[in-house]
Order: C-alpha cells, then sequence, then structure tokens
C-alpha cells in the first residue's frame, strides 16, 4: 500500500504491476482485499488522466478517503518514499520519453522532484532540467505563475553550471524563463539577480 499511496489517490493494476514486478493476478487479490476492507475503491474510466495510448488498463483503483491514503504516506520512511517516488518518475520517463506534455509530464516532474537531493547521474539531471522547463513554459502559459516558477527553480536547481557552455541555450532560457517570470510576480530583487547570473556566463 505504500507505493500505492505514492502514485497519488488513482492508480491502474497493470502500472503498479510494472512497479512492484508482483504478476498481475497476485496483485489483484491483494487489492481486492483493501477493498473489502474499505481501504480501496474501484471503478472503470477511459480517459484516467494518467494513462493514455492504451497501455494500461481502464479499471481503475482508488483510495476511499485521501487521510487513508495520507496516513499510508506518513507511515514511510522518508528514504523510502524518495525511492518509490524516483522509481515511478523514472518508470513512466522511460514509457513517454522527453516528449511528455500536458498531464503526464507534470506527473513525471512531481515524482522526480521529490528526489532533487538523491539523483547524481549528469544524465538525468539534465532530463531534469528539460522536463521542469517544459513544465515551468506549459504553467506559466495557462497562468499559473507560482506553480510555473516552482518547476523553473527545480530546473535551474537541476541545471549542470559546470556544463553550461556545452548547453548554453537551454541555461540561458532557464534562466530568462524564470526571471520573466519572476517579474510577472513583481520580484524585481529576483530578476535583477538572475540576469547577472547570466551576464556572468557571457
Amino acid at each position: 500500500m505504500g507505493v500505492c499511496s505514492c502514485l497519488g489517490k488513482k492508480f491502474t493494476l497493470e502500472f503498479l504491476s510494472k512497479l512492484t514486478f508482483f504478476n498481475t493476478i497476485k496483485l489483484d487479490q491483494l487489492l481486492w482485499l483493501a477493498v473489502r476492507e474499505g481501504f480501496l475503491n474501484i471503478f472503470f474510466n477511459e480517459n484516467h488522466f494518467l494513462f493514455e495510448e492504451n497501455l494500461f488498463s481502464e479499471r481503475i483503483f482508488s483510495f476511499s478517503h485521501d487521510k487513508i491514503q495520507q496516513v499510508i504516506y506518513d507511515l514511510l520512511e522518508e528514504s523510502k518514499r524518495k525511492k518509490i517516488h524516483q522509481h515511478i518518475g523514472m518508470t513512466l520517463l522511460t514509457i513517454y520519453g522527453l516528449e511528455s506534455k500536458d498531464k503526464i509530464l507534470f506527473q513525471i516532474v512531481q515524482h522526480l522532484n521529490h528526489t532533487i537531493d538523491t539523483i547524481e547521474e549528469e544524465s538525468i539531471k539534465n532530463d531534469l532540467t528539460i522536463l521542469n522547463y517544459k513544465a515551468g513554459l506549459q504553467a506559466k502559459n495557462s497562468g499559473s505563475y507560482e506553480s510555473s516558477l516552482q518547476y523553473l527553480n527545480f530546473a535551474l536547481n537541476f541545471l549542470n553550471k559546470e556544463a553550461s557552455v556545452e548547453n548554453f541555450e537551454l541555461y540561458t532560457d532557464v534562466i530568462l524563463e524564470t526571471a520573466e517570470t519572476e517579474y510577472l510576480l513583481s520580484n524585481y530583487e529576483r530578476v535583477e539577480s538572475l540576469l547577472r547570473l547570466l551576464e556572468n556566463e557571457i
């Protein structure tokens, strides 16, 4: 149930099987026990927001109450939660790739951003810079400036400063978009510091 709580309120049997490596029959039996105990509900929905392109079953399990999910989530050790979120995020990234968009994109970054202090591979950090940058742009275009800024700041944190010469275009784009979003939120001192940061690299 710990993995389920990290997935959010809703999840599918097939995707959970990919995460836990249990076969779907055994996992289905365990989930039905949770349904009978009142912890989970089950329903069908062709348009579940997390899964597209018929990669997963239409059968969806849902926690019967948000508090149940939260209690189970809180019982996990922080290190365990981070490992689970990283596993979920990397699994989604493997399936959908860097071209992910819309709600899939936000799902990937939300899971992987939990692990910002544990990811060491530069290639993954670069991927997360790109994904958070894209999520920031998407949120900004929808008028969600606060959310946009959160994603763009994650992009800055994942950005490899040592590789700014090799990825100068990405480096510049992330800083300029962050500065523009800070400006829209009237954070003018932050705008100036970001632009100075960019000037130092030119």
